[in-house]
This record gives structure tokens, C-alpha cells and sequence, in this order.
């Protein structure tokens, strides 16, 4: 009996707890996201009686999928990154530019570009470059310039 009035305790706190997350959450991809995982978690618990009678951990299960959670955060993160750095190299050479991009980001938002200019085919001055570099990153990306740092080599 004490069994089932613990088990009913954790499933009404983890509905409280899921009502208040729901309603703090912004509407984005990520909402949805941990929506999803709030539903897969909340159906372990229900099934939970059945699965200790199996001798299945639920502790185990979720804490595989909260690090699940976290990877798929991170390889996201890399994702813009890359696309990111991928974009700023094909503005510079579309402008007859190669050079070298790394881009600091979390997830979505772009928190500073650094750019390495090797080569100029355009017979441009290092500042018109710099300028020209900036002003193209900035518009494309709808980002303040100075966050971009441009060098040339």
C-alpha cells in the first residue's frame, strides 16, 4: 500500500512540475523539444509499476535519454556553427577573398566572428577590406559589425 501512495505522489508531482514548465516556456523548436520528452518521461512513470515488476530500473532510462537531451544540444550548437562559418566563407569568395572563419555561437544567436584574410584578389587596402567584409557579414547575418573581427594576413 505504501508502494502505491509514493508511486501517486510522484506522478502528481511530476504533473504539477510539467504544468508549470508548459506555462513558462516560450513557443519555439525547443519547446517542443522538451515537450516531447516531458510526454516519453511521463509515460515511464505511469508504466513504471510494470516495469519494477520486470526488473527494469526507470532511473536508468531516464537518465540515458536526459544525456541524449544534452547531445542532441550540443550537436545543434555545432550545426549553426558550421553553417555559420560556411556562409562567411562563401561571402568571401564570392567577393574574390579567401581567408580563414571561426564563429562563436550558442545555438541560434552569434556572439562573435573572427575572420583571417589570405588572400585579396580585388587589390582592395586592408581597411576597404575590412570594411567591405564587415559590412557584408553584418547585413547578411543582421548582426552589429563590431561583434565581427576581420585580419588581414
Amino acid at each position: 500500500m505504501e508502494y502505491l501512495w509514493e508511486y501517486t505522489q510522484k506522478l502528481v508531482a511530476f504533473v504539477i512540475l510539467c504544468n508549470i514548465l508548459k506555462n513558462i516556456m516560450p513557443d519555439n523548436n525547443d519547446a517542443k523539444i522538451i515537450r516531447f520528452m516531458i510526454g516519453a518521461i511521463m509515460t515511464l512513470i505511469m508504466i513504471q509499476p510494470l516495469l519494477n515488476l520486470k526488473g527494469v530500473d526507470i532511473n536508468e532510462i531516464v537518465n540515458e535519454s536526459y544525456n541524449r537531451i544534452n547531445n542532441v544540444s550540443l550537436t545543434r550548437s555545432d550545426m549553426y556553427m558550421k553553417l555559420y562559418e560556411s556562409e562567411v566563407n562563401n561571402i568571401l569568395v564570392s567577393n574574390g577573398l579567401s581567408g580563414d572563419v571561426s564563429v562563436n555561437c550558442n545555438d541560434k544567436d552569434i556572439n562573435r566572428i573572427y575572420i583571417m584574410i589570405k588572400q585579396n584578389n580585388n587589390n582592395l587596402t586592408d581597411e576597404e577590406i575590412d570594411t567591405y567584409v564587415k559590412e557584408q557579414v553584418a547585413s547578411v547575418f543582421h548582426i552589429d559589425r563590431r561583434i565581427i573581427n576581420v585580419r588581414n594576413i
